[in-house]
Formats: C-alpha cells, structure tokens, sequence
C-alpha cells in the first residue's frame, strides 16, 4: 500500500501547527513539524517531505528566505506560503521566489 504524502507545517505558533495538523491528520496525510526556519530546514533535508507549509512570518530567519533556501536544495519541492497577515506585495515576492501558492491562514484555524 502506498504512503501519504508527508507534509512539513513550519509555524512559530505551537497551537497553529496542532491545529493544521489534526486537519491534515483527518485528511490521512502524514505530518512533521518545526518551529522556526533553521528546523525547518533541518527537517527538509532529514524527512524529505512531500509539501511545505510554510509560515511567511518567523523568528531568527524570515520564511521567504526559507523558501528561497529550500528551492535552492530541492527546486521540485512545493512550498505553500501562508500567513495571517497577507499582502499583495509578499504574496507576489513569495510566487516570484518559487512558492506554489501563497494563502492567507484560515480564521478557524486561528481561533484557538
């Protein structure tokens, strides 16, 4: 039988990953988590995951620098940018930085 895909929630908000976790949990899919961009780093490099989720907004190394990071190690690998605080201007540097999609977090995940 095949595997899920694994998907790597980067979030500097605990109760946001377990949130989106349990949706992804739900849904069957697998899932791994980090907190800031350096471990996020470490875990595409370990895990090799399928998907990124990843936070546009995190402590120490911003998430578009992670994205740009990430596309450098691993070109095919999808990132989705998210935030809670979305622009037009990030949204269009995100795409332009190789991000698949870029979405604003939903408001029922944030109600935590």
């Amino acid at each position: 039988m095949k595997q899920k895909a694994l998907i790597l929630i980067v979030d500097d908000e605990q109760a946001m990953r377990r949130n989106m976790a349990e949706l992804l949990e739900g849904q069957g899919f697998r899932y791994a988590e980090a907190g800031d961009g350096e471990e996020a780093l470490q875990k595409v490099k370990s895990l090799l995951p399928d998907l990124v989720l990843l936070d546009i907004n995190l402590p120490q190394k911003d998430g578009l620098l992670v994205l740009k990071e990430i596309q450098q190690l691993f070109p095919k690998l999808p990132v989705i940018i998210f935030t809670a605080y979305g622009t037009s201007e990030r949204a269009i540097e995100a795409m332009k930085s190789g991000a698949f999609d870029y979405i604003e977090k939903p408001s029922s995940l944030m109600n935590f």
